[in-house]
C-alpha cells in the first residue's frame, strides 16, 4: 500500500482548482448539464418522466453516486484512482448541492443568483469541505488500525 505524507493534497487541489473554476462557470455549466441530462433519463426510467418527481431523483441519483464515489476514494490505494475518485465524487456532490440550492421548491424552476457566481461558490466550498473531511477521516482511521 502506497502512503502519501500529505494525504488532503489531491483533495484540496481539486477542491481549489474547481472552486476557483466558479468565478468563469464554463465547467460547472457543463457538468450541470451532463448531470441534468443524467437525471432526466433515470427520470424517464425510475417516474416515467414525471418533472414534479424531479428533486427525488435528484436524491436517489446523485446522493447515490457521490456516497458510492466517496467510498471508491477511500478504498483507492494508488495516486491515480485517488485523483479519478476525488474528481469525479466532487462532480456528483456539486451537482446534488446545486440542485438542491438552485430550484424554488413551489415550481422546480431555477431560482436566479445574483450574483451568477455566488451559488457556484458556496456548492463547490461546500463539495470541496465534504471531500476533505472524508480524506481525513480516512487517514485518522488508518492510523487508529
Amino acid at each position: 500500500m502506497q502512503t502519501f505524507k500529505t494525504p488532503l493534497l489531491i483533495p484540496l487541489i481539486v477542491s481549489g482548482t474547481f472552486l476557483i473554476s466558479c468565478f468563469v462557470p464554463v465547467l460547472q455549466i457543463i457538468i450541470l448539464t451532463f448531470d441534468g441530462g443524467l437525471l432526466s433519463y433515470f427520470n424517464k426510467i425510475i417516474f416515467n418522466d414525471n418533472y414534479s418527481k424531479f428533486g427525488t431523483t435528484n436524491w436517489i441519483v446523485n446522493f447515490s453516486l457521490s456516497i458510492l464515489l466517496l467510498v471508491f476514494l477511500l478504498r483507492a490505494k494508488t495516486r491515480l484512482t485517488q485523483i479519478l475518485f476525488s474528481i469525479l465524487s466532487i462532480i456528483f456532490l456539486f451537482s446534488l448541492i446545486a440542485f438542491i440550492f438552485m430550484a424554488d421548491d413551489k415550481t422546480a424552476d431555477p431560482v436566479d443568483p445574483e450574483p451568477y457566481f455566488l451559488y457556484f461558490v458556496i456548492e463547490s466550498l461546500i463539495s470541496g469541505i465534504i471531500l476533505c473531511a472524508i480524506v481525513k477521516i480516512k487517514n485518522k482511521l488508518q492510523r487508529v488500525i
